[in-house]
């Protein structure tokens, strides 16, 4: 399935969707458009040239203090607020489950789109991705793509970038 991605609009019928999780559901329906709009978190939506909306993410801009992650992966951070990326919300409708295209949407997030930011002396400064995993199965999906638990919340996660940067892209799926 070759998957595509736009910024949200109102000609996305954002009412036909449905992941099987109210809260993304309701968000997506009622607030991601708006959100968008006003620049809150952007949104795009994925789609393949057979469905016009297969799913979407949303992000922006966040941080967290250097105290809220392992020692380890803290060593050489500031003690002021560190700067990263949030993937605020990725849903994948229910009749796409299961078939890669979670996968192809966050290979999407964190290859075409945070690591050019990311290596890029024209956008803000960040040195990492957080995503809050709505439940346990969520939060195995993104463990497999190097996302590690904060030290107080395990269902709240982190990338370092440079952990991006050195693990290999291949056809949607990440490598380490």
């Amino acid at each position: 399935m070759n998957i595509l991605f736009k910024p949200i609009d109102a000609k996305v019928k954002t009412s036909t969707f449905d992941c099987d999780n109210k809260e993304l559901n309701d968000y997506f329906k009622k607030y991601a458009i708006k959100n968008h709009k006003i620049g809150i978190s952007k949104c795009s939506v994925a789609y393949t040239k057979e469905n016009p909306l297969v799913g979407f993410f949303c992000w922006n801009m966040a941080s967290f203090k250097k105290s809220d992650i392992d020692p380890k992966e803290a060593a050489g951070l500031p003690n002021y607020p560190i700067p990263a990326i949030r993937l605020a919300r990725l849903g994948v409708d229910k009749r796409f489950q299961m078939g890669g295209t979670g996968s192809a949407i966050l290979a999407h997030i964190l290859y075409d789109l945070a690591l050019p930011l990311y290596q890029s002396d024209r956008s803000p400064g960040f040195s990492f991705i957080l995503v809050d995993a709505k439940n346990e199965r969520a939060k195995s999906f993104y463990n497999k793509f190097g996302f590690i638990s904060f030290k107080q919340n395990h269902l709240a996660l982190f990338l370092p970038m440079k952990t991006l940067e050195l693990s290999t892209y291949n056809k949607g799926e990440k490598i380490f």
